[in-house]
């Protein structure tokens, strides 16, 4: 298993990498932390090991790194050590909580907060039932405990500007994870 930065700003990069190694539940078994320091315009590798080396089996666990700056969180990465479909994966639950958009205008965006409860979500995607609502983004890792509000948009048709999103809009959506597609 290895992290790697791809840095494609003229300037050097500098922070921490914080490694994770968590079980299905999303309970952390163990944790490293290095400092880290990728040049500008510069591809490095930031972290390496082997099968034998990771502090938990393939079966037991996953990976997640996360690189911070001075700046805050730049990014967060997860790898799975074994198939979906080897694991106990548990079937997340995901608390939803429609928040009101400003509707005084046309295109105006709705917001949905979501809360990650119990176990984590992989591949957490929100579907509406409406084809022309979409939201900002989909298909990402959420962790136990995690909250994260995502803003809901109408896509703009032939005729102009997409009408605002409404609470209804909102409320007629389908959270899916990867467990949720098992049979």
């Amino acid at each position: 298993m290895r992290a790697h930065i791809l840095n494609d700003t003229p300037q050097e990069i500098t922070g921490e990498l914080t490694i994770r190694a968590l079980d299905w539940q999303g309970r952390e078994m163990a944790r490293e932390i290095l400092s880290v320091r990728a040049d500008a315009d510069a591809a490095t590798e930031l972290w390496g090991r082997s099968q034998a080396e990771l502090p938990i089996a393939s079966t037991e666990g996953f990976l997640v790194a996360e690189l911070t700056t001075d700046d805050g969180p730049i990014d967060r990465a997860w790898g799975l050590l074994a198939e979906f479909k080897e694991v106990a994966l548990e079937q997340p639950r995901i608390v939803v909580e429609h928040l009101p958009g400003d509707t005084g205008h046309d295109g105006t965006p709705g917001r949905i907060t979501l809360h990650c409860e119990d176990a984590p979500a992989f591949f957490l995607t929100i579907e509406p039932t409406d084809p022309r609502v979409q939201p900002e983004d989909n298909g990402f890792l959420m962790l136990p405990g995690e909250t994260r509000t995502i803003t809901i948009r109408r896509i703009h048709g032939l005729a102009g500007r997409a009408p605002a999103v409404t609470a209804e809009d909102s409320s007629r959506i389908r959270i899916r994870t990867i467990r949720s597609t098992y049979r």
